[in-house]
């Protein structure tokens, strides 16, 4: 049999094989490049489109108010402390009053104002999204909890409620910019209004009965020893 020595090998011959490879490797990587640059240029005109109009741009927002609000179901928020605790006015406590509210006598005169002036922005938007002024009890606390707990909201609600107050418009429908602000309640609500909610809401229900009915057995069992 014939030996070979290294000498008579040429080195070509293993090498240029991993090179036709590395360069194979790299046009298959400027394909994918280019495939998800495609994509997402795709993805950017159609998001674009879909901003430009107003029924799927609140169906946007809404979508992206529905899971702020669930993140913040699953992480309690609460409102941070305004103005001087105790100088909530008589005036302001009967007025938080008739809209079912009870206040506290530490609120501040800036915290009742601010709740009033909620009160008031979600309800003019509800009536602008679904004709309804007074939407559902449970709704409306779901609003006043969104918004109080979002600081740009609450932030956008407190100056637009002191315009108005200085406007000396209380009684007159007041005007309502379609914002980012608007946007973002009037997405929320959208959602809370459709079928979908509902449906969700039921399975929270049963959920929580399911979980009550574990609790109680797992009682009954510890109870009696099993």
């Amino acid at each position: 049999m014939r030996a070979y020595s290294p000498a008579g090998i040429n080195p070509q011959v293993s090498v240029r094989p991993i090179e036709r490879k590395v360069e194979m490797d790299q046009n298959q990587i400027l394909y994918i490049l280019i495939v998800v640059a495609i994509l997402f240029w795709m993805w950017m005109r159609k998001r674009r489109q879909d901003m430009a109009d107003p029924a799927k741009r609140a169906e946007i927002e809404g979508k992206r108010a529905k899971r702020e609000a669930q993140r913040r179901e699953a992480k309690p928020q609460s409102m941070p402390r305004i103005g001087t605790p105790g100088s909530i006015t008589e005036e302001q406590v009967e007025a938080l009053k008739r809209e079912n509210l009870e206040p506290g006598r530490d609120w501040s005169f800036e915290e009742a104002g601010l709740v009033l002036h909620t009160v008031e922005y979600f309800r003019w938007v509800s009536e602008i999204v679904t004709d309804e002024y007074y939407p559902p009890i449970d709704i409306q606390n779901k609003l006043l909890a969104f918004i109080l707990t979002d600081q740009d909201l609450r932030d956008y609600v407190r100056k637009w409620g002191r315009k108005r107050a200085n406007g000396g418009t209380g009684e007159e429908a007041p005007e309502i910019p379609r914002n980012r602000q608007f946007e973002k309640v009037a997405g929320y609500i959208e959602t809370l209004w459709s079928p979908d909610a509902d449906d969700d809401e039921e399975a929270d229900d049963e959920d929580a009965d399911d979980d009550e009915e574990d609790r109680r057995r797992t009682g009954t069992r510890k109870r009696s020893g099993r």
